[in-house]
């Protein structure tokens, strides 16, 4: 039996950022949709969330042929919509897996994704990272030596709740990938999460924060729940520089306090109900 899994994208292209970020979703997003082709020994889901983009980004997502599930918002909903989405096309394709990615974020190595399922069917990781990393120069990776303006896959190398410095226990490999647990706290960069421990971990969240919002109160809720986390080493997907992040974009984070912002958990589950665009043969 194949292993289930639901790959999810989020987009946000607006007539603000669009001399930059447009083009940078005209690079990630088929790099994107390559991962169904490159993945039929997984039954694999493709899902697409928009934060309201510009009409352009909206007609590729509709004319995409190998989405089988889009929610098209008709407002920013930020980062938590992702997530969200993610758990409410897993539950409607009983997928034991969520990917998420961002259209920022190129995917190089597609076929590391079946490996990283894989190794988590093997192991007891919750959430393993598969950004670029690499275990063996750590110091290109760590944000106190390498800043993100040099490497924006650059990272704080110590569990932001218990104070301990990041470390790694190698696992294994599977396929042509290696994997190691690790000791790191929660990031909203992508990841491949068990679907049953993501829902559990934000099932007692009534409201929810965005950004670096939904970082912190998501650091808590998995060090509480006890969530394993990995890394895929070498990752398969790197993040474009920092600069041309939607959150960094001319004046985007002065206009959103992201420590107080929220959302409303039951207003985040009737938009997505609303806006939710199956295949006609998932109807």
């Amino acid at each position: 039996m194949k292993i289930k899994c639901s790959a999810v994208f989020l987009s946000f292209v607006t007539e603000e950022n669009k001399s930059l970020r447009e083009e940078l979703f005209s690079k990630c997003f088929p790099t994107f949709e390559i991962l169904k082709s490159r993945n039929t020994n997984l039954d694999l889901k493709m899902v697409s969330i928009d934060n309201a983009s510009i009409s352009s980004v909206i007609e590729k997502i509709k004319d995409s042929d190998v989405l089988d599930c889009s929610y098209l918002l008709d407002k920013n909903m930020f980062d938590t919509a992702l997530f969200c989405a993610g758990l409410d096309a897993s539950d409607h394709f009983n997928s034991d897996y969520i990917l998420f990615s961002y259209d920022d974020f190129f995917i190089y190595n597609p076929d590391a994704l079946y490996d990283t399922l894989q190794f988590m069917e093997s192991s007891n990781s919750d959430c393993c990272r598969v950004t670029e990393y690499d275990v063996k120069d750590v110091g290109k990776f760590n944000s106190e030596i390498t800043p993100k303006s040099v490497n924006p896959d650059s990272i704080r190398h110590s569990n932001s709740i218990t104070g301990q410095k990041i470390n790694h226990t190698y696992f294994g490999k599977f396929g042509k990938s290696e994997f190691y647990t690790t000791n790191w706290h929660y990031t909203s960069r992508p990841c491949v999460w068990r679907s049953s421990k993501l829902k559990e971990v934000m099932s007692n969240f009534s409201n929810l924060k965005v950004l670096q919002g939904f970082e912190g109160i998501m650091m808590q809720a998995c060090q509480d729940a006890g969530v394993v986390f990995s890394t895929l080493d070498k990752g398969m997907m790197r993040t474009f520089p920092v600069n041309l992040s939607a959150r960094t974009f001319s004046g985007f984070v002065k206009r959103v306090n992201e420590s107080n912002h929220y959302i409303l958990r039951e207003e985040m589950e009737r938009t997505l109900e609303k806006c939710r665009f199956l295949k006609k043969e998932e109807r």
